[in-house]
């Protein structure tokens, strides 16, 4: 195995598996397995500089929508800043998906580092990737100086060597997702899966996309938390497979549905081009991290070739 740093790029070579990854947002730019690239990434890299572009980056310290960028915590109010209309995503400005992470490269793991100060908490942050053959781990070890929320993820969209999500499979084993607000995508509760929103049996993601439960919502596709029975969520195309196994109680299911993405230009074609999984906490009841605790998740993307 081969790391070589590169400006704030880090190239990861294993045999035919090849991961980009970068310090800004300690996030992973693209996976190939030979030739083939198993990942969305953009064509111009000065795009992952925008705020409001998330491919493979780590969301934190709070993923998804929080109303009116409002926290409460111990009776004190913390404001996130407002990204959508009365809503903060993806905790907004002060994400971390936006900051430039210190990077440090021991044996076969690339180790980002980085200390984010809001008002008066401090929150330290190291983000672990490591890799064996065609897998990679990341671990997340976040410690602050008072109590906050920490809700931590990737947010890597994936293809499996795609041109769209036309051919990909789905396997989560759920029987309740959280429903949302369908104006607003606030969560909201928690509701069996039925139709549309059971992938117990794999599936293509495509044969339920256009219910019209889903075009009935903003997002106009899967943009879905499902509470996991195991942990494990299985993505596959014709020619590779996707196994996800983490620590986390839910997985966050997003179909790339921008509205540019949807439809070409000229028919009512699909073209969503990817997916995004993101394994999360319960986004319901967000952890509290104490002073005194570790908030230690896992990830891991395991890769094969049919």
């Amino acid at each position: 195995m081969e790391i070589v740093r590169k400006d704030k790029y880090i190239e990861i070579n294993n045999t035919d598996f090849k991961v980009v990854l970068s310090a800004l947002g300690a996030s992973i730019v693209s996976i190939y397995i030979g030739d083939n690239i198993l990942t969305m990434t953009p064509i111009n890299l000065d795009e992952l500089n925008r705020k409001d572009i998330y491919y493979g980056k780590t969301i934190g310290p709070i993923t998804n929508r929080v109303k009116d960028g409002l926290i409460k915590i111990d009776n004190k109010i913390y404001h996130l800043p407002l990204n959508e209309i009365g809503l903060s995503n993806h905790s907004g400005d002060i994400g971390i998906s936006n900051q430039l992470f210190n990077v440090d490269i021991e044996d076969n793991k690339v180790i980002f580092t980085y200390i984010e100060h809001i008002r008066d908490i401090v929150i330290s942050y190291i983000i672990v990737y490591s890799f064996n053959d065609y897998q990679i781990r990341i671990d997340y070890f976040i410690r602050t100086n008072k109590k906050f929320i920490i809700n931590l993820t990737n947010h890597t969209f994936f293809t499996l060597g795609e041109p769209s999500i036309n051919n990909l499979s789905l396997k989560i084993d759920s029987d309740y997702y959280i429903e949302s607000d369908k104006d607003t995508l606030l969560p909201l509760k928690i509701k069996r899966v039925i139709g549309c929103l059971d992938f117990n049996n794999e599936k293509l993601i495509i044969k339920d996309i256009n219910d019209p439960y889903l075009m009935n919502h903003k997002s106009r596709g899967y943009d879905h938390s499902f509470i996991l029975k195991n942990k494990i969520v299985k993505l596959s195309s014709p020619k590779y497979e996707l196994n996800i196994d983490s620590n986390y109680e839910c997985v966050h299911i997003y179909t790339d549905n921008y509205e540019d993405a949807v439809k070409t230009k000229d028919s009512s074609v699909d073209i969503r081009r990817s997916i995004a999984i993101e394994m999360t906490d319960n986004i319901l009841s967000r952890p509290i991290l104490d002073k005194d605790d570790v908030y230690q998740r896992y990830i891991i993307y395991s890769f094969k070739q049919k």
